[in-house]
């Protein structure tokens, strides 16, 4: 049998390479609405180069204060190279990934499979499919609303009746909101299994319900402050983007976009095996938190016109 540490370190040596030799971004956003976006709050970029975003006040601001702190620090220390600051923000978003994904590993490897080359399988596929690398070091919301989404989850699956672990989970789940407001409905959805499925009791969940909102609220003083003046951010992403259809200004797609998608650019076979056994664990574990964690996501996302 091989000692799953040693597959563990073998994945934190290749998410460290890969933060160092990946260049650039994998999307527009992750430069330009969060790198930028704390240069401007550094006095470095002035407010009519944003995108028009910035002026409508519809992106979280969690994201850029980091990459603010980041560069401010970096400052102080002398490290002016913007391509050494990009790589340590790279370097930052492969080790907490790795991080959760070997904690999650731990529990879940004992929970769900009872043999060592299934426990093998697992761990070396969450380290070393060709494309978990590649995102896991990037610097973009969607990154980091899924590491605070795992780390949520973490702690629920440790134990969810267990209010110190809720509480935890709740602060980490509202964080992820704050990277990215679409998590929102995985949020909900996730607070539906806990009521529903695991049948915690109301009572235990006051007090994570209360940490929650305070998570929240503090994101809308981070917002406060990167705006200039009170706003409700994900209330004008929301109004922008489905009432008023500005996101379909920038294409649509039909329903089965996601599929066709995966299956093309995950690379096929690796693509073919991946959705077909998501669909058979999505179908055979009805009542897993993490089938009620993926669906209503897929599904609301799936209706949207625009696709992300």
């Amino acid at each position: 049998m091989i000692n799953r540490s040693y597959i563990e370190y073998a994945g934190l040596i290749i998410f460290i390479l890969t933060a160092y030799f990946s260049a650039g971004h994998h999307h527009a956003d992750e430069h330009f609405q969060l790198i930028e976006f704390a240069q401007y709050k550094l006095g470095n970029i002035d407010a009519n180069f944003l995108p028009w975003e910035f002026h409508e006040k519809m992106r979280p601001s969690l994201q850029p204060w980091i990459a603010f702190i980041f560069i401010k620090a970096s400052k102080l220390l002398q490290i002016d190279n913007p391509f050494t600051i990009t790589f340590m923000l790279r370097l930052l978003s492969a080790l907490l990934y790795w991080y959760i994904i070997t904690k999650l590993n731990k529990l879940l490897s004992e929970r769900y499979f009872k043999d060592g080359f299934t426990k093998n399988l697992f761990y070396f596929l969450s380290y070393f499919l060709w494309f978990v690398p590649y995102l896991a070091v990037r610097f973009s919301s969607e990154n980091y609303t899924a590491i605070f989404l795992l780390f949520g989850l973490y702690y629920i699956l440790k134990d969810d009746k267990n209010v110190k672990n809720l509480v935890y989970a709740s602060i980490f789940l509202a964080i992820s909101v704050l990277f990215r407001y679409q998590t929102g409905i995985t949020v909900i959805a996730i607070i539906l299994w806990i009521i529903l499925i695991a049948k915690t009791p109301i009572k235990q969940l006051i007090v994570p319900a209360i940490a929650f909102f305070i998570v929240i609220a503090g994101g809308t003083f981070l917002d406060y402050l990167f705006y200039g003046e009170f706003v409700l951010a994900p209330y004008n992403y929301l109004k922008l983007n489905l009432i008023e259809g500005k996101a379909t200004s920038f294409g649509t797609e039909p329903w089965y976009f996601y599929f066709i998608y995966f299956l093309a650019f995950a690379f096929p076979i690796i693509s073919i095996l991946i959705l077909f056994f998501l669909g058979i664990g999505l179908v055979k574990l009805k009542k897993n938190i993490f089938t009620w964690t993926i669906v209503p996501f897929i599904l609301i996302h799936i209706l949207l016109s625009h696709k992300e």
